[in-house]
């Protein structure tokens, strides 16, 4: 019998031992078995699974959910010959002897003192626990709320031991790297900022200790409202002093900076990296934050190919943080910089994501006919870059601005060629952006031309998809779409429940861009 292997730190993966990824496009289905493998012990009831998982549902619908789900799960993973999962009318069990988890691992290495461990158990932590799953039933949010913390002040305390073992050791370039993950975990550390300037300073690094203190002063400054301390003052203080004093243009000097530009390079990467996390688990005021230092920061380097890329993915994740917050003030700015940007670069695609970002914010501006001609602009780089993808959600931008202008025909056109070529996109690919909304607004759209029949299929199809997947924003504008329908055919009864619950999950994950939408209806 194959044993089943889990990562579930820093996102989700699954796969059967010597055979291929297990495919589990649907979130509940990655849910349960992630905190079935989480809890070993007695199987559990269903009535548990169900309260955990469906806790805002009837009881007989949630039973069927979790029925269904379970089908998926047996499906998926006895098609490649793994027995571990153990189903009853009344208990499911997933046998620990059977499956192999990085949490569990990670939690077994962090208890034993070597170093060799520590660096194993570091290792594993690639990030918060199911990192990018949406929890959006209160008492399985409750669970992961509370274990993703254990787990990264775990994570913490075992960097920090590593990073003293290493310190002690001499091993100064190893005990950079940890340093440095300990401030992607936890930047407010200021004696872990204390510790990467000694570093720099023992490998001879001055300028990266000193952008180490500016650093720690500007995360302090913006986080906490403080000034670093009197002992990271003085160190400070002590580098600088250190200085050499070669003449401008000395090859000394020369140095210096190039390795101050590292320094501030890496510091780049690390916000980045932290701001993506903070994007994906949805925290989107704390990613837009991290992101705009580090777009502060890659804006004072010398303007290569590296660091105008890095500024347009800086700026398009920004924007993807700004959006869901209905920040439209500051993203077209943001987004015509980036389309600066990309120009210089020459770099087609990204060129076409810019433009695609661009007609959506006009779009939630209220200037449309901005949006129209940024959208076919968008579609026509698609073609040249002759990206499927990117095709699609340049469809579903113009058909959605053709349908807002007043052309909800061509609108239908276009929405339904984004849809028809979505049809043979594997499960996992059609589940949220663009597949769901495409859905959402061709209902629409066939709402406003009284195509009522057709418009109620296309909505069920994107509630179907949202529904299994829980994913938040699509959820939310399924759940308008159906209501709006409804509420248009003149039936209250329907339509009020449906768009209370849209409210309801909008509210829950800070979404502010269609509440308007849906609390006018």
């Amino acid at each position: 019998m194959a044993h089943l292997h889990l990562q579930l730190l820093g996102g989700f993966s699954a796969r059967l031992e010597g055979r291929r990824a297990v495919r589990l496009p649907f979130r509940r289905a990655q849910a349960l078995l992630a905190f079935l493998a989480l809890s070993p012990g007695p199987a559990h009831p269903r009535d548990q699974l169900t309260t955990l998982l469906w806790s805002d549902l009837p009881r007989s619908d949630a039973h069927a959910r979790l029925r269904h789900t379970l089908f998926l799960l047996r499906r998926a993973l006895v098609d490649g010959r793994f027995e571990g999962l153990d189903v009853t009318s009344d208990a499911v069990l997933l046998r620990p002897s059977t499956v192999r988890v990085d949490v569990l691992e990670f939690e077994r290495l962090a208890g034993l003192a070597s170093p060799t461990a520590l660096a194993r158990a570091g290792a594993l932590y690639q990030g918060d626990l199911l990192l990018g799953l949406a929890a959006s039933d209160d008492l399985f949010e409750e669970w992961l709320t509370a274990r993703r913390a254990r787990l990264r002040e775990q994570a913490i305390e075992v960097l920090g031991r590593l990073l003293r073992h290493q310190r002690d050791g001499g091993r100064r370039e190893a005990a950079v790297q940890t340093a440095l993950r300990l401030l992607e975990l936890d930047p407010l550390q200021e004696a872990i900022h204390r510790a990467l300037m000694e570093l720099y300073r023992g490998l001879g690094r001055r300028g990266s200790a000193l952008c180490q203190y500016r650093a720690c002063e500007a995360v302090l400054k913006r986080e906490l409202g403080v000034e670093p301390d009197a002992e990271t003052t003085a160190l400070y203080h002590d580098v600088a002093r250190a200085g050499g004093t070669g003449e401008p243009g000395s090859a000394g000097v020369r140095a210096e900076r190039e390795r101050l530009r590292h320094a501030l390079g890496e510091s780049v990467a690390s916000l980045h990296r932290a701001g993506t996390r903070e994007w994906q688990r949805g925290a989107f005021a704390q990613g837009q934050q991290l992101l705009e230092t580090a777009l502060r920061a890659v804006e004072s380097l010398p303007p290569t190919a590296e660091t105008l890329a890095r500024s347009v993915d800086l700026r398009l994740l920004l924007h993807r943080c700004l959006n869901p917050q209905g920040a439209v003030g500051p993203s077209p700015e943001n987004l015509q910089a980036a389309e600066v940007a990309a120009t210089r670069l020459n770099d087609p695609r990204r060129l076409a994501l810019v433009t695609l970002y661009l007609s959506e914010q006009y779009r939630a501006a209220g200037d449309l006919a901005g949006s129209a001609e940024h959208a076919s602009h968008a579609l026509s780089r698609a073609q040249d870059v002759g990206d499927a993808g990117l095709e699609v959600e340049a469809n579903f931008q113009l058909g959605v601005t053709r349908w807002l202008r007043g052309n909800p025909r061509d609108g239908v056109a276009c929405l339904h060629m984004a849809v028809a070529s979505t049809a043979d996109w594997p499960t996992e690919r059609r589940v949220g952006y663009p597949v769901v909304p495409s859905l959402v607004y061709l209902a629409r759209a066939l709402t406003s031309l009284g195509e009522f029949a057709r418009a109620e299929g296309y909505a069920e199809q994107a509630m179907a998809i949202a529904e299994i997947a829980q994913h938040p924003l699509s959820l939310a504008e399924g759940l308008h779409a159906l209501g709006g329908l409804y509420a248009e055919q003149g039936d209250a009864g329907r339509a009020i429940p449906l768009l209370e619950r849209s409210l309801a999950v909008l509210r829950k994950h800070h979404i502010g861009h269609i509440e308007p939408l849906v609390t006018v209806l």
